[in-house]
């Protein structure tokens, strides 16, 4: 048996080698990224269906479906009665389908406000692999920031991604002239989504 002093030293020895080196770089705030940690309280949901970019079908556990209106992104419609498809909607509902088709598991929580007007869930989404569904969306110029008070945890994150996104000329900033006029007259009005 080796002698008690030896091991503590080596011990000694092998912390302080564990401790060299840099430290290591913050980690930049994931949303940006289209990633996000969900919260505490956050559950697991079945997709059923997808109506168009932003709102789709979904099952938690012991629930019947619930329409579910994803916070935080406003993609431009498709079946609202007496608007008609709008300029990138079809783009918009093909991507939220390839991201989370119907039977993907995904993780979801709600902020403040659960339902919205028109009686659907409003929920933060994350894909299996852990990004944050409206990050994705408006960074990939699906659809716009939509900060409403009371469900805006990320909408300066979000807001920098519609930037990016159209200067960069992505989705329906660099496909639909009334895409600007659009975000302009949506955030003046201050609706909730």
């Amino acid at each position: 048996m080796p002698h008690p002093r030896a091991l503590v030293a080596t011990l000694a020895a092998v912390a302080a080698l564990g401790s060299c080196g840099p430290e290591p770089l913050p980690t930049p705030p994931l949303v940006s990224e289209g990633e996000s940690r969900p919260p505490l309280g956050a559950f697991h949901a079945t997709v059923l269906w997808i109506t168009d970019g932003d709102t789709l079908g979904a099952r938690d556990s012991g629930r019947s479906a619930v329409r579910v209106r994803i916070i935080g992104v406003d993609t431009p419609e498709t079946k609202r009665p007496g608007v008609g498809v709008q300029c990138f909607g079809r783009e918009a509902a093909a991507e939220l389908a390839r991201l989370i088709p119907p039977g993907s598991i995904v993780t979801a929580a709600r902020q403040h406000d659960e339902v919205d007007r028109y009686g659907r869930d409003l929920w933060d989404v994350w894909l299996p692999d852990g990004r944050l569904l409206s990050s994705i969306l408006v960074g990939g110029g699906f659809g716009r920031a939509a900060p409403f008070a009371g469900n805006d945890r990320d909408a300066a994150a979000l807001e920098a991604l519609e930037a990016s996104a159209r200067a960069r000329g992505l989705g329906l900033w660099g496909s639909c002239s009334t895409a600007r006029q659009h975000t302009r007259n949506e955030r003046s009005s201050n609706r909730s989504p």
